[in-house]
């Protein structure tokens, strides 16, 4: 790996971070947290849709955020 591969690699997983928090800190409200941290809302949801630890913790923060853990569907 380059070192301009590494760096577009750890600035996208800042951002992807970034985007957490500020989704957390806003109970779950991507429009919100896109604004926050100035990411289209169009990209979260690619990164949702390819990348599985991503997802997983979005899923984690809307669980939190509505108290769905451990519900039954």
């Amino acid at each position: 790996m380059t070192k301009l591969t590494e760096k577009r690699t750890d600035t996208r997983q800042a951002r992807r971070r970034a985007f957490l928090e500020a989704f957390r800190a806003t109970n779950g409200n991507a429009s919100a947290a896109c604004r926050r941290v100035g990411v289209a809302r169009s990209a979260v949801y690619k990164w949702h849709e390819r990348d599985p630890a991503f997802a997983g913790e979005w899923n984690r923060i809307i669980e939190e955020a509505f108290g769905l853990s451990g519900c039954d569907t």
